[in-house]
């Protein structure tokens, strides 16, 4: 990463960090998927609140499960557990994750963690990281992917 585009980086980090730092509202009881003729439906048993923000540009929803249009292709991202102490669980359905990698940086914009995907599904360790705010990138080769706020607790 160039050092102005990691300048960029570590201030919108530490400004979203200052103003939006906090963990879910709920635990969930039990989630999973449901497929009929029209179509599939994730769902969470035991989210208290849920929330969806809508504008003219898009919508934004309250989860950790969100579909990621690339060239047409459908990529559903998950990240599990959330808030978590020792693992993240990293799992990509709706494409084969030939070139793709994962940095894991912590909130003032250091790299901790970089490495390739070789499957659907990578286990992060992150059991010797202190307590906090971690940023987890998910990108390909043209640098398209997703990003997404990690809790460590203790």
């Amino acid at each position: 990463m160039p050092q102005k585009q990691l300048i960029i980086f570590t201030i919108t980090c530490l400004i979203l960090g200052l103003t939006e730092l906090r963990a879910q509202e709920s635990v969930l009881a039990a989630g999973g998927n449901v497929s009929g003729i029209g179509g599939t439906v994730s769902y969470s048993i035991g989210q208290i609140v849920y929330t969806t923000n809508t504008e003219a540009s898009g919508s934004v929803a309250q989860g950790i499960q969100h579909p990621f249009d690339i060239l047409g292709i459908n990529i559903k991202y998950e990240v599990y557990p959330n808030p978590t102490t020792d693992y993240i669980n990293l799992k990509i359905t709706g494409f084969i994750p030939s070139n793709l990698n994962f940095q894991l940086y912590n909130i003032k914009g250091r790299l901790l963690q970089n490495k390739y995907i070789k499957d659907n599904e990578a286990l992060i360790e992150i059991k010797n990281l202190m307590p906090a705010l971690y940023i987890l990138n998910v990108r390909n080769d043209s640098n398209e992917g997703k990003t997404f706020k990690v809790v460590k607790s203790k």
